[in-house]
């Protein structure tokens, strides 16, 4: 445990007994502060796409006219069919987008800010970025979902029993008593280690202050505005 925390507690009171249950509760915290986030992005999975917000890439592009047109083309053909047919691209990559079923919103690992979101639409799946910053979506891409052995026209139907499955384990997860309890005592840890930093900062200016008017009372005894010691020759 942090020493200047440890220090702050012993401050407010806390005993050797207190300190060692303080110790264990923040121990445990720390190991599941990465899990409880992990249960928090999956409890917001019902969050949905906002359509009007929704910016196309023009990689999601290349990879809808390669992979759901079928339409195979080199570079300059595949910019000059992307600018030709650029509004009829992006309407129909919105509608499908709008008719998909939502699966999953997870952290994105490149970023410390964005969020993946995944969408189904028969074999499709639709890769989208949010941007929490600009509160933003960002189509990045588009991918025909194969199922190596298996004919296209079951692939739809296994791919559509899969999300059954999925959206069942997050409404299992989002009644799951104990993920609750662990993301409520994780809630309650981050309030109280708030007010324990706020007291630490506070210390921490009061220490300031305390340094502060020595150096002042020094300058007053010594008549000088900056205090310097020279050797004496």
């Amino acid at each position: 445990m942090d020493r200047v925390i440890e220090r702050t507690l012993r401050e407010f009171g806390f005993g050797e007994t207190r300190l060692k249950r303080f110790e264990e509760t923040y121990s445990a915290y720390k190991e599941a502060e990465n899990i409880g986030d992990e249960v928090e992005a999956i409890m917001e999975n019902r969050l949905r796409l906002d359509i009007t917000k929704l910016k196309i890439r023009n990689h999601a592009r290349e990879r809808y006219v390669e992979r759901v047109l079928g339409l195979q083309f080199k570079e300059p053909h595949m910019s000059n069919y992307i600018r030709d047919n650029l509004q009829h691209i992006d309407s129909s990559l919105k509608e499908l987008i709008s008719e998909s079923r939502f699966l999953l919103k997870k952290p994105d690992d490149k970023t410390t800010t964005n969020e993946l979101m995944y969408f189904l639409n028969g074999d499709m799946v639709f890769v989208v970025s949010y941007h929490t910053d600009s509160d933003l979506y960002f189509l990045i891409t588009v991918i025909r979902r194969v199922i190596s052995g298996v004919p296209q026209e079951f692939a739809i139907p296994m791919l559509s029993a899969a999300a059954d499955e999925l959206e069942k384990m997050v409404s299992e997860a989002e009644r799951d008593e104990d993920l609750i309890a662990l993301e409520l005592k994780i809630r309650s840890l981050r309030e109280e280690l708030k007010l324990l930093e706020e007291a630490r900062k506070q210390r921490i200016r009061e220490g300031s202050k305390t340094i502060q008017e020595i150096y002042n009372k020094a300058k007053f005894i010594f008549g000088k505005d900056v205090l310097e010691w020279q050797d004496a020759e």
